[in-house]
């Protein structure tokens, strides 16, 4: 781990192309996290700084845990199970529409377990991608249709609002939430990114309900509180394309913040050296335990 500030420190020098999808398994005290270029998924422990790679035959979106083992995997023509000793994929489904344009890009799931999960055009031009519901008996519904780069999902901590983002959008969404029934209403524009640097990308939610997004091209991750929308704050970073983010570590006091370098030129490589790097940031808030993948068949 080097250093960097007082609070910012590199945990993984990875040199990643597109680092995303972080998870945290505070059961077992592991770092998931995905190379979507590379077709690579990582699992990175902490405690012996070891990061293990498995490559994956398709680009990856997402990879999320499942409760009692295995993993579900979203790659970029549809949702398969990963089992966790063999690395063996096994298909579940596709949406109808999912073609050669798309592909699978962040995920999340509830507190029921339910995986939320998005598509995105692979050219990030047009809005041909959908956020989808793979609810507990491995059914796949459409809940949003017309998104171009589908990306961050969180709920605040009761569960009655969910928080979305379509990158291009430069906006975050806020969304009535059932959880009994796992159904979004009432949308509205919650958060502009219209005067921030850089577009929103991934983020996650703290144990005071604050949001915090990752800025790809603005080298940030900003602070906001859930409840009135205002920013309270940013953790700068030494790279411009910053991915997404989650609390680690025995505590969650740790944010961990992925980054990419993907898009980078040579003169921009070479002014920041750890671009595409892993970093962990010293937080003054707990974050939340994230949830995993729930079957009931």
């Amino acid at each position: 781990m080097i250093e960097i500030t007082e609070k910012l420190s590199l945990v993984l020098d990875s040199k990643t192309k597109i680092a995303e999808g972080p998870i945290w398994d505070s059961e077992k005290q592991l770092f998931y996290w995905i190379d979507i270029l590379e077709k690579t998924f990582n699992t990175f422990n902490p405690a012996t700084a070891k990061n293990i790679e498995i490559k994956l035959p398709k680009l990856v979106g997402a990879v999320i845990p499942v409760q009692g083992g295995d993993f579900i995997a979203a790659l970029e023509d549809g949702i398969y199970w990963l089992r966790e000793k063999t690395a063996e994929l096994e298909f579940i489904c596709n949406p109808a529409e999912n073609n050669a344009n798309l592909r699978f890009n962040d995920a999340k799931c509830d507190k029921v377990g339910r995986l939320w999960v998005g598509t995105m055009d692979l050219a990030e031009e047009k809005p041909l991608g959908s956020v989808y519901k793979l609810d507990n008996q491995l059914k796949l519904t459409e809940q949003i249709s017309g998104v171009t780069v589908s990306n961050g999902i969180i709920w605040n901590s009761d569960y009655q609002k969910m928080y979305y983002i379509d990158s291009p959008s430069e906006k975050v969404v806020v969304y009535n939430y059932n959880l009994a029934k796992g159904e979004i209403s009432k949308p509205e524009v919650f958060i502009s990114f219209a005067d921030q640097p850089g577009i929103p990308d991934g983020m996650t939610i703290d144990s005071q309900d604050r949001l915090w997004i990752a800025h790809f091209g603005g080298g940030q991750v900003s602070c906001w509180d859930s409840k009135t929308g205002k920013q309270i704050g940013a953790v700068d970073l030494p790279v411009s394309n910053v991915t997404s983010c989650v609390f680690a570590g025995p505590d969650l006091e740790q944010l961990y913040i992925t980054t990419a370098r993907v898009g980078l030129s040579k003169e921009q490589l070479q002014k920041q050296p750890l671009a595409g790097g892993i970093f962990s940031y010293q937080s003054a808030v707990k974050g939340t335990t994230l949830n995993k993948f729930r079957v009931e068949l």
